[in-house]
């Protein structure tokens, strides 16, 4: 394995677990961006922060690193309707640094994800 292909796998699984657990320290942050279309808010802030729990823990471990990569890439699929939503909507997200343009900055990083947690999940 190259040593890109093993910092990518030390670095994203640790990365998702954090991001994750953000879910649970600063909730309302999250509370904030979840579409307002979206039933049960808060409890859709925990379960996508312990997807991203779930799914880079599973990185860590060789064994299980092919199915969590699949779950991690279902669950950054998952969430990008509400990144669209803020990005078509951003006088509702007067809080977030850069306004709109950052907003629509955001939308292709899901597909750098989804590419970092691929090349993590290689054998």
């Amino acid at each position: 394995m190259s040593g890109r292909v093993r910092a990518l796998r030390q670095t994203a699984g640790p990365f998702f677990i954090v991001a994750g657990a953000l879910h649970f320290v600063i909730p309302k942050v999250y509370r904030r961006i979840v579409p307002p279309y979206v039933p049960a808010p808060v409890a859709i802030v925990y379960a996508s922060g312990v997807a991203e729990i779930a799914g880079g823990a599973g990185l860590l471990a060789e064994r299980s690193r092919r199915p969590a990569g699949w779950w991690l890439i279902a669950t950054l699929i998952a969430v990008f309707p509400a990144n669209l939503h803020m990005a078509l909507n951003p006088g509702d997200y007067p809080q977030v640094p850069g306004g709109a343009k950052a907003l629509w900055g955001r939308l292709p990083l899901q597909g750098v994800f989804i590419a970092w947690v691929l090349r993590a999940m290689r054998r």
